[in-house]
Parts: structure tokens; C-alpha cells; sequence
């Protein structure tokens, strides 16, 4: 269909200047995290502490390594077995995200990232957190379709958007009042590419 042909297979042609262009002007960041929780009533002030020790303490060790993809290896195996985030399962790279998605001490500090940084130890409301930032891929899961729970890729959001914006620009160009020759192709150029378009929603 008009919307394969223009992306390719699953975003193929979806260029990284491309997204890079839209992850800034969007505002787009990317992070795994290391969370430990404190929202439990039952915990003490000494348990909830000793946590956040315990997060230092992997932050320590964390920074000791110099090598970034070491450092990933290290800190994805820390986040496996220690955090007790309930959406690890279906974001294990990490949550690429923009302003306003996340509580705003987690936003804050994930912005403040530089690839391969860590953060301090961040407190919020559901915890202490210990942040990795990572490079914004075109790969990235941002979020999953509510009806079919497939993954919402950003190389996925970017082709939507920038589809939908060439739907708007065809409609616009061929203008029934100026163009007498092309009333005969707006439906079909329309109806074809909105059905792509929502084709492609749906299969997101």
C-alpha cells in the first residue's frame, strides 16, 4: 500500500536524520531505571534507607565502569534482579518518553542524561530510582496499541505523523475549484491512503 511504499517494511525507510529531527523537535528522551519502592505502608524509615543505600551502592559500582556498552551490560543486570518496576516486562530497553508522561522528579533527571550517564539517586513518590540515559533509537518502543498490545516503535510514530502530514498536503494541493483534471483522482488518492494510514494504526 501508498504507506509500505513510502516507510518500507516495518519503517525500513525511515532515515535516523529523520528521527533525530523529530526527537528534537519533540523533545523525545530515553532511560532505563533501577527502581526501588517506598509507597509500601509497611516499610520503616530504616527500610526505606536502607534502599536507598542500596542504590548507592550500585550507583558506586555502576560508575566504576568506563566502557558504555560494559556499563549498560552492568546496569541491566542490576535492574533484573533488583528492580521492582511493574512495567520492566514490557519495556526492558527502557522508556523513551517526552515532558509531561512521567512524574516530574523522574522527567527531570532522565532530561539532565547524556547517554550512558547515570544519575544521582532519585526520590519520588513510588521510590528511589537509579537512571541510565540512552541514545534515542528508531527502534525504541515508546507505547503499545490499546486493542492489539503491539509495540509502538519510534520510527513507528514518526512515519504516522509524517504520514497524516502528506494526507493534509494532498488533500490541499488538489483543490477541486483549481485543478478540474484531478476530480477525478482525489477519492481514489484519498481513500487509498487513508485506508493505509488507518491500516497502519491498527497493526501499530
Amino acid at each position: 500500500n501508498a504507506f509500505t511504499h513510502t516507510y518500507g517494511e516495518n519503517f525500513a525507510d525511515i532515515s535516523d536524520e529523520m528521527v533525530d529531527s523529530w526527537v528534537k523537535e519533540n523533545g523525545l528522551v530515553r532511560a532505563k531505571h533501577i527502581l526501588l519502592m517506598t509507597n509500601d505502608e509497611s516499610l520503616t524509615d530504616a527500610d526505606k534507607a536502607a534502599k536507598k543505600q542500596q542504590l548507592e551502592d550500585v550507583r558506586a559500582e555502576l560508575l566504576a565502569i568506563e566502557d558504555d556498552a560494559e556499563r549498560e551490560t552492568a546496569f541491566d543486570d542490576k535492574m533484573d534482579t533488583l528492580s521492582e518496576d511493574t512495567g520492566l516486562m514490557l519495556y526492558p530497553d527502557g522508556y523513551a518518553f517526552t515532558y509531561g508522561s512521567m512524574v516530574q522528579e523522574f522527567e527531570d533527571a532522565a532530561f539532565a542524561l547524556k547517554p550512558y550517564e547515570l544519575s544521582e539517586v532519585v526520590e519520588t513518590a513510588y521510590g528511589y530510582h537509579l537512571l541510565l540515559g540512552l541514545p534515542v533509537e528508531k527502534d525504541c518502543v515508546m507505547d503499545y496499541d490499546q486493542s492489539s498490545y503491539a509495540p509502538i516503535t519510534v520510527a513507528n510514530t514518526v512515519a504516522n505523523e509524517d504520514f497524516s502530514t502528506k494526507l493534509s498536503d494532498w488533500a490541499e494541493d488538489v483543490k477541486l475549484e483549481n485543478r478540474p483534471v484531478a476530480v477525478k483522482m482525489l477519492p481514489s488518492i484519498l481513500v487509498s491512503n487513508k485506508r493505509a494510514y488507518a491500516q497502519v494504526k491498527a497493526e501499530a
